[in-house]
């Protein structure tokens, strides 16, 4: 539950600022009231700090939506290997022709390529949140 909250913070701020609250606190899912107390928790030193450009809040729900694709892409690299283990296992048991094994090997590929262009575009977003700020740990 946390420290009981009895003091109160009064402010007077601009509309545009004020709809910014409120749209960011809506983004978030989260109360006006909230949103300013995750806000007064940013590092002092990391507000005075140039250069320090972006901070994340990643709430439970995304962090397992998040851990859940990655997952998934670990199990679809993870299926591509055991076709091309099993393409190799008949190549050297002498089951497999030169045709079945270009046409499994095309197929393999095909998939492989497809999950490195998906995986492409996700890294850089992936990366900017791991060297994001986290403001809980």
């Amino acid at each position: 539950m946390g420290e009981p909250k009895i003091r109160q913070l009064h402010a007077r701020i601009s509309e545009t600022d004020y709809m910014r609250t409120v749209k960011l606190a809506k983004e978030l899912g989260i109360s006006q009231a909230e949103l300013i107390r995750l806000l007064l928790q940013l590092p002092a030193d990391d507000v005075q700090c140039e250069g320090v450009e972006r901070f994340i809040v990643l709430d439970t729900l995304t962090a397992g939506k998040l851990y859940r694709e990655l997952n998934h892409w670990g199990y679809q690299r993870n299926q591509g290997v055991h076709a091309l283990n099993r393409i190799a296992y008949y190549l050297r048991a002498n089951s497999l022709d030169s045709d079945d094994v270009m046409d499994g090997y095309a197929l393999v590929r095909r998939r492989f390529d497809a999950i490195e262009e998906t995986a492409q575009a996700i890294a850089p977003k992936v990366d900017a949140i791991a060297q994001a700020r986290f403001l809980f740990k």
